[in-house]
């Protein structure tokens, strides 16, 4: 139901990225009215993605990459607080969820195509979460996103691995 403008998004993000390497913050500021038009779904000049969303990266690393992070993740459970590194890490599988739902050759029957998509866009959801619960510091949230990420990878895990 979004309307960002993922490659126009990206462009610009590029540009901002660029400012601030060799720009000033005048430099990046002037940048940010065109990511907010990319978010807002509103860009009139025209951008076109480099690449297929299911062509940037394979299913197979995706979720090797998710299971390296979550294992990181883990640990956070028996603590009080996280940490940023594992603010970032919740919040980079919360955009590998993205991809994941837009990738669905891994779906053989295509009338499951739908649930594939609820499955995954429920996990970036609690990974979202997650990432905003640690930023809080607040474990009973910490606890709940994570094992609600949890599930939603099980169950996808159960009904899709069946397909195969």
């Amino acid at each position: 139901a979004t309307k960002i403008q993922g490659a126009a998004l990206r462009d610009h993000a590029f540009t901002i990225v660029k400012a601030c390497k060799s720009g000033t913050l005048d430099d990046v500021k002037k940048n940010w009215p065109e990511v907010k038009t990319a978010i807002a779904g509103a860009c009139k000049d025209e951008h076109k993605p480099e690449h297929e969303w299911n062509k940037l990266i394979s299913m197979h690393d995706m979720m090797e990459e998710v299971n390296g992070r979550n294992s990181k993740l883990r640990r956070l459970l028996k603590r009080n607080k996280g940490t940023l590194e594992e603010q970032q890490h919740a919040a980079t599988v919360a955009i590998l969820a993205v991809a994941m739902a837009v990738d669905t050759h891994e779906v053989k029957d295509k009338t499951k195509i739908p649930e594939w998509e609820k499955m995954s866009f429920d996990y970036q959801k609690a990974m979202s979460e997650l990432s905003l619960a640690i930023k809080a510091q607040d474990k009973t949230k910490m606890e709940a996103a994570f094992n609600a990420g949890n599930k939603a990878c099980d169950l996808c895990h159960e009904v899709f691995r069946e397909e195969e």
